[in-house]
């Protein structure tokens, strides 16, 4: 499921603007939220309800970057509907052609078999301790 979420955003930023590919990456009530992630994108919102919302996001990055891939390192089960993926983010600047590079991590929960919220972190240890899970 998750994977598939990932692999949904990875085809949006590359042009698949479908709504059958945001249909695969979640649930419509889908929350996103980031934990000092520190996006540097203006106006870049810290939480978004809906499929709209996530839409409108994935539309803002894809404007301000070109060649943005998320890259999962590994699956990491914290409970039944909960899983922690450290992902590698790359992409440049539309504009300035710029490379950029960071790790975040990510708390998925599912539920009723579909994305239901994705917490961003750019700290690990802050990531494991809101999935209840240590180093």
């Amino acid at each position: 499921m998750v994977r598939r979420a990932i692999d949904a955003f990875n085809a949006f930023m590359r042009g698949d603007l479908s709504s059958e590919t945001v249909a695969k990456a979640a649930d419509p009530q889908v929350e996103l939220h980031w934990h000092g992630v520190g996006w540097t994108m203006p106006d870049f919102p810290q939480q978004v309800r809906g499929a709209p919302g996530l839409i409108a996001v994935w539309e803002q990055m894809r404007s301000a970057m070109a060649d943005v891939t998320w890259e999962p390192r590994e699956f990491i089960e914290a409970s039944n509907d909960r899983v922690l993926v450290p992902i590698r983010m790359t992409g440049r600047g539309r504009e300035s052609g710029v490379p950029t590079e960071a790790e975040i991590f990510q708390l998925w929960t599912i539920r009723n078999k579909n994305v239901h919220k994705v917490e961003s972190f750019r700290d690990r240890a802050e990531a494991l301790e809101a999935a209840g899970l240590s180093e």
